[in-house]
């Protein structure tokens, strides 16, 4: 776990850059007494785990689609934009930001809900 968090967050290789410990053994203990991390990456495998681009969905998506990049997200696993315009998806919101990676949550919380609020206003 503190793997992933190492490599998919904005932390500069030192994961207590952005995470406390109390963070990081919370989530542990979470997957340990849970037993989940097997389904916590299920989605990952299913959806083409090291594939530099994800699978099309079977039909377009047509409700409205909004995307935030952070660049601590590998670059193999960012979707880039020209790449998505070619879609026949409605994304409606695009945002791509200077900090923050795979767990904008805990990494960024005000960008990612002010994100999500200028998505969903227009709504």
């Amino acid at each position: 776990i503190t793997e992933k968090l190492r490599s998919w967050s904005d932390c500069d290789g030192d994961v207590e850059n952005r995470f406390s410990k109390d963070q990081i053994l919370t989530l542990v203990s979470i997957y340990w007494h849970t037993r989940t991390i097997g389904t916590s990456v299920r989605y990952y495998h299913a959806n083409g785990l090291g594939s530099s681009r994800p699978r099309p969905a079977p039909e377009p998506v047509r409700v409205p689609q909004g995307f935030a990049g952070f660049p601590g997200i590998p670059a193999r696993r960012r979707m880039p934009r020209s790449y998505v315009d070619e879609l026949p998806e409605n994304v409606t919101h695009w945002t791509e930001y200077d900090t923050g990676g795979h767990f904008p949550a805990v990494e960024e919380p005000d960008l990612l809900v002010d994100d999500l609020r200028e998505f969903f206003r227009p709504l």
